[in-house]
């Protein structure tokens, strides 16, 4: 946030607030909550997130300049598209940024739509302004593209534009995800894959994507197989036939009704981010992906990182979640349209 390399960064965008507010960009939808692997405390961006000076403005760009480079691999993909007004509802329910050289490079997940514009100086678009959206930046030496590329070949990304030097062609399944638009066959023997990831700085992650042939939900039936823990999720609930809660087991998932993060409450009805939060410590996972049927049938995933500051910020940050019968406190009666997971 203050222009200084980190090697990973969290943003939480609020969405458009009004009544009296610590910050002048919540009243139109730029303002966020920002943590980094320097500084894991959240706090306030002192710059909206439309400014080019802005941790998002200062990554992004980096990916604007390298569309002019030769040399370097660059990607933006997005299910919904700058500078258009439809979706791409076949490929992954997905959106990033991504840009290496031959030794580095970061990959940036995110849910905002309409974002980021390559053929542009970095802005953020209007459209997305109403609503709260999340961030995931990460930093990776670029051996790390060999099991990117994996992911993100069996997520089916729908790709804005992108440049492949004939020197990344060793990043095999990047290059058959991204440069041959190629996905999984019908006959793979998986539909979804997890996997270790390693930072620059040497943090673990851990990876979770499914194709849409997995055709089942990504948190009931993937991050809680694996992870065994029980996870509240943030996504967007504002279509028809959202996923019930899964209660069965101790390892339950809800939706959050009503989040407060840092003190700043808002309802789901105004939330497009991805993100999901373990009961227990100390598991946060930030992607692509919502809790509805639709997308079961949608690639997409979410990347994981064990933490204690960063989890207690957004296990705090849950206000009101959807009644389960292991959920403790107060809950809010999940809708009559709800449906159950597959599992």
């Amino acid at each position: 946030m203050d222009g200084n390399d980190v090697d990973w960064f969290i943003s939480l965008k609020m969405p458009t607030l009004s009544g009296k507010t610590e910050s002048p960009f919540i009243k139109n939808g730029l303002a966020y909550f920002y943590a980094d692997s320097n500084n894991q405390d959240f706090r306030i961006s002192q710059k909206d997130i439309n400014d080019p000076k802005s941790s998002m403005g200062m990554t992004v760009t980096q990916a604007i300049d390298a569309t002019k480079s030769s040399d370097k691999f660059w990607l933006f993909y997005n299910d919904q598209q700058p500078g258009r007004t439809d979706s791409d509802g076949h490929r992954a329910h997905a959106k990033g940024v991504m840009a290496f050289d031959s030794t580095q490079g970061f990959w940036l997940i995110h849910s905002a739509p309409r974002f980021a514009d390559p053929d542009k100086a970095y802005y953020y678009p209007p459209t997305g302004t109403k609503f709260g959206q999340s961030f995931f930046c990460m930093t990776f030496e670029a051996d790390q593209l060999h099991e990117i590329g994996r992911q993100i070949h069996v997520a089916q990304l729908s790709i804005t534009k992108f440049g492949f030097p004939d020197s990344f062609a060793q990043y095999q399944k990047l290059q058959r995800a991204v440069k041959l638009g190629k996905s999984l066959g019908t006959k793979s023997c998986s539909f979804n894959r997890t996997t270790a990831l390693k930072t620059k700085g040497g943090q673990w992650l851990t990876s979770y994507e499914k194709h849409r042939n997995f055709g089942k939900d990504l948190y009931s039936n993937q991050l809680v197989v694996n992870t065994k823990k029980a996870f509240y999720v943030e996504t967007w609930l504002n279509g028809p036939r959202d996923y019930a809660p899964t209660c069965k087991t101790d390892d339950f998932v809800t939706n959050n009704r009503r989040i407060a993060p840092g003190g700043v409450e808002w309802s789901s009805a105004l939330d497009h981010s991805k993100w999901a939060v373990s009961a227990e410590p100390a598991t946060v996972c930030i992607g692509d992906i919502n809790r509805q049927a639709s997308q079961a049938k949608r690639g997409g995933g979410t990347m994981c990182i064990e933490n204690q500051k960063i989890w207690k910020f957004f296990r705090d940050s849950i206000k009101t979640p959807e009644c389960c019968a292991k959920v403790q406190g107060d809950c809010e009666a999940m809708p009559s349209d709800s449906v159950a997971t597959d599992e």
